[in-house]
């Protein structure tokens, strides 16, 4: 069975290599990307295991490249999977996949159909999550559902465990599903339109925090796109400073006479209070742009300091 698989990031790798393991005998193609600047490097790591696998490698955007579209014309397409792939993929491509593509979703859709589902749930102060395995169709994240699980998210939980754990469960639906695949024996739901909702496609720079904001939402983006997405940021100095991890304080504290930004008081482990549109923060882990993660009160030495 001749099996392409679009990949990208650390989890299109463990999923190569998990098909690879219960697929043995197939014959494996792995498309993927170069990463973009701010991202972990996976590029290099998914061709080096192409090369061990003995699987066929590609390094493009675009499938109607010469060289892949060379490749695909020569071969009959059984089955196309898609782990975490960004762009447009033509209907002339998905289509000759004979038992049909299948799309991995970080979402219990139709719900967060669209980009960075995951950051956007904990962004929104949701409390679960989910993976959606569906076929693909000509409307985004659309398609009839072979299966899904939902997956709880931690009410202080930060994006790298959550996203480790939505990860193992894009595993344990490749491996509960694999062989009702293969046999086309697959009972599908279909969609249900009026409860469909969307993401708009995050870049780096929306990750810059408003300290008017209430604490819950400053703390909900900190830990939606911190390590190892791009991190929330503020200004110090003039210079941009990352904001890694943070706290609420419990009970909060009620602050009668505040600058949003401006902080509010030292901890002795390091930590900072700094004052919110409706109470304060604890910063932990912070990195001026340039230098190494260090605690916020290496940065932060004077109650004049202010954030913004």
């Amino acid at each position: 069975m001749n099996i392409v698989l679009l990949c990208a990031t650390e989890r299109g790798l463990r999923f190569a290599k998990k098909l690879k393991e219960i697929c043995p005998s197939d014959k494996i193609t792995l498309v993927t990307f170069r990463e973009f600047a701010w991202e972990k490097p996976f590029l290099e790591k998914i061709q080096k295991f192409a090369s061990e696998a003995g699987c066929s490698f590609f390094e493009s955007k675009r499938l109607d490249s010469e060289e892949i579209s060379n490749h695909l014309s020569k071969i009959r397409i059984d089955l196309m999977f898609v782990v975490s792939w960004r762009f447009m993929i033509p209907s002339a491509i998905y289509s000759r996949a004979r038992l049909g593509c299948i799309v991995f979703h970080d979402s219990m859709l139709p719900r967060y159909r669209g980009f960075a589902p995951t950051n956007w749930a904990i962004i929104n102060g949701e409390r679960e999550t989910g993976v959606s395995m569906f076929y693909i169709n000509e409307e985004v994240d659309s398609g009839p559902i072979i299966s899904q699980k939902a997956v709880e998210i931690g009410e202080n939980e930060f994006i790298s465990s959550l996203a480790e754990r939505v990860t193992d469960t894009y595993i344990e639906l490749l491996e509960q599903n694999i062989e009702k695949i293969k046999s086309n024996n697959v009972k599908v739901i279909y969609q249900d339109e009026s409860k469909a909702s969307y993401t708009c496609k995050r870049i780096p720079e929306d990750g810059r925090i408003d300290w008017g904001k209430k604490t819950v939402e400053i703390f909900n983006l900190i830990r939606a796109i911190s390590h190892p997405w791009t991190g929330a940021y503020t200004f110090f100095n003039g210079k941009k400073l990352y904001i890694w991890s943070a706290s609420l304080l419990t009970p909060p504290k009620k602050i009668v006479g505040r600058i949003s930004g401006r902080v509010v008081s030292f901890e002795k482990d390091g930590k900072v209070e700094i004052a919110t549109g409706d109470g304060s923060i604890l910063l932990a882990d912070v990195q001026m742009e340039g230098g190494e993660s260090v605690s916020a009160g290496k940065i932060l030495k004077s109650m004049s300091d202010t954030l913004g």
